[in-house]
């Protein structure tokens, strides 16, 4: 399951999840991502078999200058073919997105 403050919804196989990461690329490309790197925040154990972790996302363009941050909170369950994602919560990229839109020349509908 993946939240934030504009949508909620379910990619119930990796094939989905992958699939609705690619649809989102072009959209990601107009804005100027160039790379991605990520610090993880915070590792809760909640169970033997469940972990809460909080990850900061940072955003890059092509010649390597930040575009705003994120962060996102993801429960992710142990599994004999390894961790897994089960909810994504992200708190801030519906916010930062719109504004780097705007700022870019991007109509920010294309976000929804």
């Amino acid at each position: 399951m993946i939240v934030d403050d504009r949508f909620s919804g379910v990619a119930a196989t990796r094939e989905e999840m992958a699939a609705g990461l690619t649809a989102s690329f072009p959209m990601y490309r107009k804005l100027g991502l160039g790379s991605v790197g990520y610090e993880v925040e915070e590792i809760r154990w909640l169970t033997d078999r469940l972990v809460q972790v909080a990850v900061h996302w940072l955003f890059y363009d092509d010649t390597g200058a930040p575009l705003p941050d994120s962060t996102g909170h993801y429960v992710l369950r142990d599994s004999p073919e390894g961790l897994q994602a089960c909810v994504c919560i992200q708190v801030d990229d519906a916010q930062k997105l719109t504004a780097l839109a705007r700022e870019r020349g991007v109509d920010p509908k294309l976000l929804d």
